[in-house]
């Protein structure tokens, strides 16, 4: 049996994070390789090479480091967001002296 806050973690704001991450990083991978076949093959009208594909290779690479860092990146902002929401949600049943407590603590 799953807690109130596991599941909005597990569900919504990790799943959230991942698809923000791989989003960003298939963007970057296209941005390279159409900026790469803009400069190469529109602008300098260069021929294709095989050379080429190490290029492609690297633009790989770069996005697999962008998703790579976005997910463990986001997972600390997700627990804090979760936390805060289950004590907002949980405040209306907390004794009166720790809700005085909570809210001398966003004061300071």
């Amino acid at each position: 049996m799953k807690c109130h806050l596991k599941l909005h973690i597990d569900i919504d704001i990790v799943s959230r994070m991942a698809f923000a991450g791989t989003t960003v990083a298939i963007l970057t991978f296209v941005i390279l390789v159409v900026n790469l076949c803009v400069r190469q093959f529109a602008i300098q009208k260069l021929p294709w090479s095989n050379a080429y594909i190490q290029d492609f290779v690297h633009f790989f690479i770069i996005a697999i480091t962008v998703l790579v860092v976005a997910v463990p990146e986001g997972l600390p902002l997700a627990v804090t967001i979760s936390l805060a929401y289950a004590v907002r949600v949980r405040v209306p049943f907390l004794s009166p002296l720790t809700v005085s407590v909570i809210r001398l603590s966003k004061l300071v």
